[in-house]
C-alpha cells in the first residue's frame, strides 16, 4: 500500500493538502501546509485480528492481513501512545477506517482514505 491515500475531511476554504502513505512497518502522514512546507509525522504500526489494548512492538511487521491496525505514534522506545482502528474496508481505491481509542474525543468516528484526492466543493 504505497500509494497516497488522501483523507474525505476537507473544508472547502481549507489550504492544507494531506495524504497518509502505508510501509510494512510504518503510516507516515504528510501535510502540505498553507505556507507551501511540508510536515512529515511517522507512526509505526502493525496489523492484528484482536484489538489490543497497548502496542505490542513485537508484532510489527509480521501480519500482512488483519481486521486491526494498532498504532504507536511515540519516537521514544521506552514510551508507547497506543492508537487503535478497525478495518472496515480496505480496497484499491478506499480504505474505511473507524476509530476506537479510549478517552479520544473523536472514539467510534469514522474516516475514509480515498487513492484520488476528494474534490472540495
Amino acid at each position: 500500500m504505497s500509494k497516497k491515500w488522501y483523507p474525505d475531511i476537507y473544508e472547502k476554504d481549507d489550504k492544507e493538502t494531506s495524504f497518509f502513505t502505508f510501509t510494512k512497518t510504518q503510516q507516515i502522514d504528510s501535510t502540505i501546509t498553507e505556507e507551501g512546507n511540508l510536515e512529515i509525522y511517522t507512526a509505526t504500526y502493525y496489523l492484528s485480528d484482536t484489538l489490543n489494548e497497548v502496542f505490542k512492538p513485537e508484532k510489527v511487521g509480521k501480519a500482512t492481513k488483519g481486521q486491526y491496525m494498532i498504532l504507536n505514534t511515540s519516537h521514544t522506545p521506552s514510551v508507547i501512545y497506543t492508537f487503535r482502528y478497525k478495518l472496515i474496508e480496505v480496497s484499491e481505491g478506499k480504505i474505511v477506517i473507524q476509530h476506537l481509542t479510549p478517552g479520544m474525543s473523536i472514539y467510534g468516528h469514522i474516516n475514509t482514505c480515498y487513492a484520488i484526492p476528494p474534490k472540495r466543493e
